[in-house]
């Protein structure tokens, strides 16, 4: 078989946040459980073997939600322990975590710096903006706390200067539903939220992964990071 790229939820759509866009949300509305149970340690050896087993040059698992950092440290340890277990023919193997940043724990991100994930944080548009569309379970606003998990994956990691530009996609998204939700948003650029050091989905690279010459994620992911960084609007590239 060719690459094998795995999303896991691990625990379906659990999250410690509200965002007001959510359609994963909306979908556990319309299903007869709207929270599945936690992906146990049993079905994680399970995946991971047949996965590396099927796989023929390269495996890459990508962690989503819900929030999958609520899965706890204990269930990321055993990951990277099964795949050192089982990948006995030299594959390449990644990992990737999309997380809120809302409650990470230090000795977490100290685990992905060390084991090279990748790691993504949410962070929309200005704080006036991410606050009205992301806030906690509380309702209260969350911006200052996310921007400290980054500045913490930054210094555990040694992160690289470099961000990707805000995805078009994102972007979109807010463009669409700010209006619904009464929310000010101007945009200064055809692809551009207004710049605000940390804006629109960021993605984190740690120094030991830099360059991806370490096959740490797909060579179409450092393709498509190298677009974004050269072709990002002036004043977003660190």
């Amino acid at each position: 078989m060719p690459p094998i790229t795995v999303m896991v939820k691990p625990v379906s759509g659990a999250c410690n946040m509200r965002c007001r866009y959510c359609f994963y949300a909306d979908e556990m509305t319309h299903r007869k459980s709207s929270v599945y149970p936690k992906m146990t340690g049993e079905l994680l050896d399970t995946m991971v073997r047949r996965v590396i087993r099927s796989a023929d040059s390269s495996v890459h698992f990508l962690f989503q939600g819900g929030e999958p950092t609520l899965i706890g440290l204990p269930f990321f340890e055993q990951l990277v322990a099964l795949e050192r277990k089982y990948n006995t023919r030299g594959l390449k193997i990644s990992n990737a975590v999309q997380t809120n940043g809302y409650d990470l724990s230090d000795e977490m991100i100290a685990f992905f710096a060390k084991e090279q994930f990748l790691v993504g944080v949410s962070l929309d548009g200005t704080d006036e903006t991410h606050d009205s569309l992301r806030p906690d379970a509380k309702g209260l606003p969350t911006s200052s706390i996310v921007r400290k998990t980054i500045e913490r994956l930054r210094a555990a990691g040694d992160i690289e200067g470099e961000k990707e530009a805000i995805r078009r996609g994102q972007k979109a998204v807010i463009e669409r539903m700010a209006p619904k939700l009464g929310v000010t948003f101007e945009v200064t650029g055809e692809e551009n939220i207004p710049d605000n050091d940390m804006t629109g989905q960021i993605c984190l690279h740690f120094t030991n992964s830099k360059g991806h010459e370490s096959g740490a994620v797909s060579d179409k992911h450092a393709e498509a990071i190298e677009y974004a960084y050269n072709n990002c609007p002036a004043g977003q590239k660190k």
